[in-house]
């Protein structure tokens, strides 16, 4: 099943003495480049961001973004957030985060509908650490999709290509479904074997590479269940 396009919205909040505060500013935009309020909007391959009119600290939030690496990078670009540079490969996120001090919230429902679940949590991680770094914040928040994944509940997985990303044998294991053949592959980041099913759900047990990192950005308040800022609440 193909991931629906993500949406955006940027708030920005200013306080007396300069902390985040409660007011909402900025205006919203089509998801196409028109503007409900009359102002300029700008956009980048075809997803708008809105231009605060605030001189406060930049919120933005975005959600559902479903597997789909290509329409967050194109989105988190648009919005400012990341390098035109990045792509695909890991060697292209260094400096990947260039939002300043922005703290950009993600609402969950990374994972499922779409293929690429496991490198969009990579790269969100990576681009979390980024931030702190720089002066900005990335808040990951955990959808029911998450939820889903983490008690190994499979019926949303982004469909063959999803599963096979969390083996040592992508192309293969793509090819085999073709075949209706379940043989099983060396996982990524678990010492195993198992089918692609089986890999994904030993990748986000607790002793998985992605289940061990997402535990622990729990333990750090990294990752959230809900988030509170100025006078909004993000689940």
């Amino acid at each position: 099943r193909a991931a629906a396009a993500p949406a955006a919205l940027a708030h920005a909040f200013r306080g007396k003495d300069g902390e985040d505060s409660g007011g909402v500013a900025g205006q919203k935009t089509s998801l196409r480049g028109e503007s409900t309020s009359g102002r300029k909007s700008s956009s980048s391959g075809g997803y708008v961001c809105t231009k605060s009119q605030s001189r406060g600290r930049r919120v933005v939030s975005v959600a559902d973004l479903h597997g789909d690496f290509e329409a967050m990078l194109r989105l988190l670009k648009g919005l400012g957030i990341v390098a035109e540079k990045v792509g695909r490969a890991e060697t292209s996120w260094s400096s990947a985060w260039v939002g300043g001090n922005a703290k950009l919230v993600q609402l969950g429902d990374v994972l499922d509908r779409g293929a690429d679940g496991r490198i969009m949590y990579k790269f969100l991680w990576e681009l979390q650490d980024q931030a702190e770094a720089a002066g900005g914040q990335v808040f990951l928040l955990v959808g029911n999709h998450e939820l889903l994944i983490l008690r190994e509940h499979l019926q949303w997985v982004g469909g063959r290509s999803d599963v096979c990303s969390y083996t040592q044998k992508f192309k293969e294991c793509v090819d085999d479904g073709k075949k209706q053949v379940e043989p099983t592959y060396p996982c990524k980041g678990v010492s195993a074997n198992d089918t692609a099913r089986g890999c994904l759900k030993r990748a986000w047990a607790p002793d998985g590479d992605m289940g061990t990192q997402l535990r622990t950005r729990f333990a750090t308040h990294k990752m959230k269940m809900a988030l509170k800022l100025g006078d909004l609440v993000f689940v």
